[in-house]
């Protein structure tokens, strides 16, 4: 998987855009500045724009592939990026140390994802925030990007039962049209999570 990943960032494009997905961008213009971990961040579209808005970020992914075009992308701010090379559960995330997590696209099986979301929200503080938008079940069969087997593809009711002790102003399934880069283009059957840490 981790070669995977290098290959698909080796391009000379940046594979999902250099723009930040648009629900992540959204849903953190309504917080305020704070300590940000973005999960499996790929190539630092996302950790680019937070720093530009003033958070202090720390991101990792398996691809040093892409962790190379993170910090191309993130010129000037390079040495105010933590960005780590690790698996979504070698990362070392003090409990209740983050403002914010992200989790955007960050797709694995059932059981890797109920274990990674715990650990992830043992990272966040009290009152902290959690985006999250990935690709729904209702994806399959569609060329618009994500994984091509359901065992990827999520579900929002098991996605929302991973983080028990949130109030969500945002949970839903959604239809969008995406323009990301090479790989997440057209219209595209998603889910939205945007909560607060009890």
């Amino acid at each position: 998987m981790y070669r995977y990943w290098d290959e698909r960032y080796l391009e000379s494009d940046f594979a999902y855009g250099k723009e930040p997905n648009d629900f992540f961008k959204t849903c953190l213009q309504d917080l305020l500045p704070g300590k940000l971990l973005l999960a499996a961040e790929g190539e630092g579209r996302n950790a680019f724009w937070a720093l530009c808005q003033g958070f202090e970020v720390k991101a990792y992914d398996s691809s040093s592939v892409g962790k190379n075009k993170a910090l191309q992308l993130a010129v000037g701010y390079e040495n105010k990026l933590d960005y780590q090379i690790a698996s979504h559960l070698g990362y070392k995330c003090s409990r209740e140390s983050m403002d914010v997590i992200g989790i955007i696209y960050a797709h694995m099986d059932s059981e890797s994802r109920k274990k990674v979301h715990y650990y992830l929200s043992n990272c966040l503080k009290s009152g902290g925030h959690l985006i999250l938008e990935a690709f729904s079940k209702a994806q399959l069969g569609k060329n618009s990007g994500g994984p091509k087997t359901e065992e990827l593809l999520y579900d929002l009711s098991e996605v929302q039962s991973d983080f028990p002790d949130f109030y969500w102003k945002v949970a839903e399934n959604t239809n969008r049209l995406l323009n990301e880069g090479k790989y997440h283009q057209g219209k595209a059957e998603v889910i939205q999570l945007f909560g607060r840490k009890k």
